[in-house]
């Protein structure tokens, strides 16, 4: 990539600063153009969904089923480099979401209509308060209280809200799409893997998905997290503060720990009012 932002400035003529910084943009973009052509499928959701734990339990899987050896399963795009039949995965959180204003939210997914898409969801109330954490304790992006940042217009659970509308709306766009709920893979870890693996294109024994399973074990997660995934983004939790984890709690109903009774019922009247009814096993509070 260096030599070709070389060729780029060459190309602008004069060296200058201006130019470099537009050799870097193009740089950047080519980067990006390609990366995109080589990937098959995409695991995409909102930050707070539990998705680096689909990731681990979906690169445990291909490193068994294909014979990895030690691969690091949290590097699942480079799998695809060490084996035959392993599909490049890119896993990301999609323009960014969490940093816009729900109106700025990027509404044309066209770019993924010849790819496999598995959208990771989570019931808003759990997920807005995993990304709390995320934002306050791991970022460093936001220093007021869980209430607060549920209200917050930027990355907040409005921006949340619209980012899964959206994708309700072009659920049809991408090759094979599928949405796996956060509780169904909680409740049923084998199963929801299997669904997710053969969207991808990865028919794994049932072997292969219980030994990904036992290893995606949220002690064993919060084993390797301590030790480091071996992926910088994801290293960035403090010693002696457990929220600070990715791996922080994995509980399904757990936001009322954080919330007042107004803030709860904030989020259920804007749930209800906002969310798409693609998504009505959300629309109502759990039990």
């Amino acid at each position: 990539m260096r030599r070709m932002r070389q060729w780029v400035v060459q190309q602008l003529g004069e060296h200058s600063p201006a130019n470099l910084a537009r050799a870097r943009k193009v740089t950047k973009a080519v980067r990006q153009w390609w990366s995109h052509q080589q990937t098959d499928a995409y695991v995409l959701s909102f930050p707070g969904c539990g998705r680096t734990w689909l990731t681990v339990l979906m690169g445990k899987a291909i490193v068994e089923e294909r014979g990895l050896g030690d691969a690091n399963p949290a590097r699942i795009t480079e799998l695809a480099r060490l084996g035959k039949h392993v599909p490049r995965i890119e896993v990301r959180h999609d323009a960014s979401p969490q940093l816009r204003r729900p109106e700025e939210i990027e509404r044309d997914k066209s770019r993924f209509a010849k790819k496999d898409v598995v959208l990771l969801v989570r019931d808003p109330r759990d997920a807005i308060i995993s990304y709390y954490f995320e934002a306050s304790k791991r970022r460093g992006r936001f220093s007021g209280t869980a209430g607060e940042f549920l209200r917050h217009p930027i990355g907040g659970l409005d921006s949340m809200l619209t980012y899964y509308n959206v994708w309700a709306e072009n659920r049809n766009v991408p090759k094979r799409f599928y949405v796996v709920r956060y509780e169904q893979l909680h409740a049923d870890t084998v199963t929801e893997l299997d669904h997710v693996m053969r969207t991808v294109g990865v028919d794994a024994s049932r072997a292969s998905l219980e030994r990904a399973v036992e290893y995606g074990r949220f002690d064993n997660m919060r084993k390797i997290e301590q030790k480091g995934f071996d992926r910088p983004e994801l290293d960035r939790h403090k010693a002696g503060d457990t929220e600070s984890f990715k791996a922080r709690k994995g509980k399904v109903g757990g936001y009322r720990e954080y919330l007042s009774p107004d803030d709860v019922e904030y989020l259920n009247r804007r749930i209800a009012d906002t969310l798409s009814p693609f998504y009505s096993y959300y629309l109502t509070p759990p039990a």
